[in-house]
């Protein structure tokens, strides 16, 4: 992993990330891989040190093609309309530092570019309150990433590991973790149809999973 003591890492402090080859802050699970840190910065308010905004728009310099398979790829799509880049928001905050042409070359020369491919079966419990959201194994531990208890404005379910809450609170399955007959939302708790209480919601989301390592 790149971390911020890597040699060939320079502070952002005080530069100006615009057009900076830099590394983001490792991710967890399969999709640890140096590879994967490496990203172009384009543009944001967050690009310049002293700005007010934090955002900034990074292109990952590799991607995982196909999708789903664990096999890492240079990131050759052009960012049109008909061929996404990946080009994605971050903040700052996640930018670990600007990375050195040498340390560049290094990590590609060295690190192979193959990461697990997606488990269909790896489902995890999501809770969402007030704009907040948080996932868990259980339905306790998301409801305390996401700062929320169940009752009203409160939803919790059972999704695919790799799937999230979009900015508009709708919740987005990469099509290659979907299960055909698999529905990939799962409802637990939600405050204005189904409001079991936490033992019942436990359960339920439990049975979803169990069923979930069947199919697989």
């Amino acid at each position: 992993m790149i971390a911020n003591i890597t040699p060939g890492l320079t502070s952002t402090s005080d530069l100006d990330l615009n057009g900076q080859i830099v590394a983001l802050s490792a991710s967890k699970g399969r999709f640890a891989n140096p590879l994967l840190q490496l990203h172009q910065v384009t543009g944001g308010s967050g690009c310049s040190p002293t700005a007010l905004g934090s955002g900034v728009f990074v292109r990952p310099l590799w991607v995982e093609s196909p999708e789903g398979s664990g096999n890492l790829a240079r990131n050759t799509a052009s960012g049109t309309p008909h061929e996404d880049d990946g080009s994605f928001k971050t903040r700052r905050g996640a930018v670990l530092g600007v990375v050195s042409p040498e340390l560049l070359a290094l990590v590609e020369a060295n690190t192979e570019p193959k990461i697990a491919p997606v488990d269909p079966s790896n489902l995890c419990v999501i809770a969402a309150s007030n704009g907040c959201w948080g996932k868990g194994d259980t339905v306790k531990e998301a409801l305390r990433k996401a700062g929320a208890k169940l009752g009203d404005g409160t939803f919790v379910a059972v999704i695919h590991r790799e799937a999230y809450l979009s900015d508009w609170g709708s919740i987005m399955t990469p099509t290659y973790c979907e299960v055909a007959g698999r529905p990939n939302v799962q409802m637990v708790y939600n405050s204005e149809e189904l409001r079991p209480r936490l033992p019942k919601a436990e359960e339920m989301a439990a049975q979803f999973i169990a069923a979930a390592k069947v199919q697989a």
